[in-house]
């Protein structure tokens, strides 16, 4: 494993979490623009509002399908060789690579440091790509 399979998993991970981030921003969008149901008509400014919610949506929803495919095959390829490592290091290596979690949000989780998070991060990293 290199250093370089890591970081594609990483990158994966991260943008799974954009593109969820970004589907709640336009559920978000749609549920502020929608009408009440206060029997007045309306005009077509909110559905054409609904039309685009849905269209980018059905984007962001498949891209997210591909990205979580890629994803599955990277992690399928990795979690046994991070697995094999010692208990602080694989979770270390798991949650910013495959969650794509930062050094302080991975620290609070652990109750670590984050120069102790830092260090189990390298060392995990040393130890999958001479192992």
């Amino acid at each position: 494993m290199t250093i370089e399979e890591l970081n594609r998993l990483r990158y994966l991970a991260i943008e799974v979490v954009r593109v969820n981030e970004q589907i709640e921003r336009l559920r978000t969008y749609v549920q502020r623009t929608s009408p009440g149901f206060d029997g007045m008509p309306h005009g077509t400014a909110y559905h054409d509002a609904f039309a685009e919610y849905v269209a980018n949506v059905d984007q962001y929803l498949d891209l997210r399908i591909e990205l979580a495919g890629k994803m599955q095959e990277e992690i399928i390829s990795l979690s046994a060789e991070i697995m094999s490592l010692p208990k602080p290091q694989a979770d270390t290596l798991w949650k910013y690579y495959a969650e794509g979690k930062g050094i302080r949000r991975i620290a609070r989780e652990m109750h670590y440091d984050k120069r102790h998070v830092y260090r189990l991060l390298r060392q995990g990293e040393h130890n999958i790509i001479t192992g």
